[in-house]
């Protein structure tokens, strides 16, 4: 969900279904053919220094969430954001990926690790002692409490639309053993 270069066209899909394996329920991206034959049956990509999966495939690197949909779908979903919506950018299960405008995907943005008080967009001010409440570039107002900052804040993400993630710690999907041994 982090700000990224605009998506690349992914390569045909005959090419992605032909070398890759997608399983739904697990967001699982396994080789099914490839050049090195020690790849085949195994997980598909590394991940990058912004938490994304990334799969070299057809002389190009390409955002893994992307040929999930795109192999889920049967279409490049070139032009439109991929949300995830749980904020796990390694959770490529087809249930948390979504289709969003670059302005939904933003509004299901997680928390920054810098933030002090827990809650996006509100931060307590050491020379006024309060705490001051922001969405966007919008003030909110300066409260005498976290909760009634925290209670501003919910009320405007609802009136702006804002996803119900929004601002939440990401929670890394968990997967059984079963599930993890049969991928």
């Amino acid at each position: 969900m982090e700000k990224q270069a605009k998506a690349k066209r992914l390569p045909p899909l005959n090419i992605l279904m032909n070398a890759l394996r997608y399983e739904p329920e697990t967001g699982g991206l396994y080789w099914v053919s490839a050049r090195k034959l020690t790849l085949i049956g195994k997980q598909a990509g590394t991940i990058s220094a912004k938490g994304y999966r990334q799969v070299s495939i057809h002389g190009g690197l390409h955002m893994a969430h992307r040929i999930c949909f795109a192999l889920a779908h049967g279409k490049d979903p070139y032009g439109m954001d991929i949300d995830h919506i749980n904020g796990d950018q390694t959770d490529n299960r087809l249930e948390n990926l979504r289709i969003a405008s670059p302005v939904e995907n933003m509004r299901n943005k997680k928390i920054y690790s810098s933030n002090k008080t827990g809650v996006a967009g509100v931060h307590f001010s050491k020379s006024g002692r309060k705490f001051i409440a922001k969405i966007c570039s919008t003030y909110l107002g300066t409260f005498d409490s976290l909760d009634q900052a925290m209670e501003a804040k919910k009320a405007a993400e609802s009136e702006m639309g804002f996803h119900q993630n929004h601002g939440k710690p990401v929670r890394v999907a968990l997967y059984s053993i079963a599930q993890v041994v049969a991928a």
